[in-house]
This record gives structure tokens, sequence and C-alpha cells, in this order.
């Protein structure tokens, strides 16, 4: 068992802005990879629905929709926050994969159809 912290004392969340340092570095790591004609591949990993309390859910629905204002010019989102929400045998906490969800995860990755594989 793993002690519960609400999202609401989650400091994980607070730094992150939707603008400022992380957008800026975002906008040159996409214009510096298009120059180079490297795809860029933004994967939101999966979490559990014991993590997702109202106040990370809402984090995460954010997070989300600013990626997909990201997305095209070379710019891909998969979005597996939610894929898993009740398979907990892919987790070695809450938030956190274990072995097994790392090795679903690529293998999902490797069969997706939006990653534009060499």
């Amino acid at each position: 068992s793993h002690p519960r912290v609400s999202g609401r004392y989650d400091a994980d969340y607070q730094p992150f802005s939707f603008a400022g340092k992380q957008t800026t570095a975002v906008n040159a790591i996409k214009s510096f990879l298009r120059q180079q004609k490297i795809p860029l591949v933004v994967v939101n990993l999966p979490l559990t629905k014991d993590y997702l309390d109202p106040v990370r859910l809402n984090r995460e629905q954010k997070l989300q929709q600013w990626m997909l204002k990201q997305t095209g010019e070379g710019f891909i989102f998969i979005d597996m926050g939610r894929q898993w929400l009740n398979q907990n045998q892919y987790f070695a906490d809450p938030s956190h994969l274990n072995q097994y969800g790392a090795a679903a995860v690529a293998s999902e990755l490797a069969a997706n159809p939006q990653i534009p594989w060499p």
C-alpha cells in the first residue's frame, strides 16, 4: 500500500504552467526538430483511477487540451493517460508503471500507426 496524497496537496503539478517557460521550451524543441525534419512524439503515460482524483483529473484534462493544440507540423501527441485506469497489475504504485506496464506501453507504441517509424 502507498500513502495517498490528494491532488490538492501534490506539489508535482505546482511548477507546471501552460504558458511561460514550458511553452517556450516546447516551441523551441518543435522548431529545432522541424528544421531537422525529425518528428516529435510526446506520450502521456497511463495512470490509475486511484491516482486521478478530481484535482489531478482536471490538470490532466488541461494538459490534454494544451497538447492537442500543439499537434501538427511533426508534433504527435499520444494520450495513454486513462487507458488502463483499472489495470493495477501494470503499476508499481498509482502513478508509476512497473516492468509489465512499461513493456505493454512499449508494445503499443511500437504498433502505433501515428508514429512514423523509420
